[in-house]
């Protein structure tokens, strides 16, 4: 058998190891079987001992013990095998990004009350083959969190700046008046401003965005569109 691989994952702590944790020794690690409690996640095994209150039998969690379940942390979904799997398949590109964040949360025992312990990779699953080394499923999760993180943090950065020159509008809302929208300076005009990029649910950049933004002029579009019943040379504008 080759060597296992020993690199440290991407985005790993600097203290990670990557001993290879195989499916019979993984499976076992429930709290009845064993004493111990551990989980993989994209194929990286913890061990969630400290959180025994969560993950031990009984607990909200224990589902996700004695194996890799990475598709149930997106779908919050715990009580069915269809969930309670490694593969991401039909999940949109969001998706890894969600794994990634609860890779940091295990990997960071500092940010949590429970501290847990990374015990290794899941060798031959989804995630790690045989010898400990990232498959072709494991870089694919960890390019495309990073892209979609990338392209969402540009695009926040391009709205912050339209923003300083088209601000934001006030708004306010109540039962009794509804809602409305207005611009600071008084002499601006409200707009509905609809914009495409990143969907907060999936990261596809399919997604639609809008936003009550502050212009000079009176003009209109199909991107910078008139509240229903509100005139061009409005300043403020019922919304409801």
């Amino acid at each position: 058998m080759a060597k296992p691989w020993s690199g440290i994952p991407p985005g790993a702590t600097s203290g990670a190891t990557d001993v290879p944790v195989y499916d019979d020794e993984l499976k076992v690690k429930d709290g009845e079987k064993s004493a111990e409690l551990w989980l993989a996640i994209a194929g990286e095994v913890f061990d969630v001992g400290a959180g025994a209150k969560h993950y031990g039998p009984g607990g909200s969690y224990h589902g996700f013990v004695a194996r890799d379940a990475t598709r149930a942390f997106v779908t919050g979904k715990f009580d069915d095998d269809e969930n309670l799997r490694p593969g991401l398949d039909g999940l949109e590109p969001r998706a890894r990004v969600v794994v990634d964040d609860w890779l940091k949360f295990y990997r960071d025992g500092k940010t949590h009350a429970h501290r847990y312990r990374r015990v290794g990779v899941h060798a031959g699953g989804l995630y790690y083959d045989v010898n400990g080394a990232p498959t072709k499923h494991k870089l694919e999760l960890v390019k495309t969190a990073s892209a979609v993180r990338k392209r969402v943090e540009r695009e926040a950065e391009e709205a912050r700046a339209r923003a300083a020159v088209f601000p934001n509008c006030d708004a306010r809302w109540s039962a009794e008046a509804g809602g409305e929208v207005w611009c600071p300076d008084g002499t601006s005009h409200p707009r509905r401003e609809v914009s495409f990029g990143v969907r907060e649910d999936d990261g596809t950049g399919t997604g639609r965005k809008t936003r009550c933004a502050c212009f000079p002029d009176e003009s209109f579009s199909d991107v910078r569109q008139l509240y229903p019943g509100c005139e061009a040379t409005a300043t403020r504008c019922k919304t409801s």
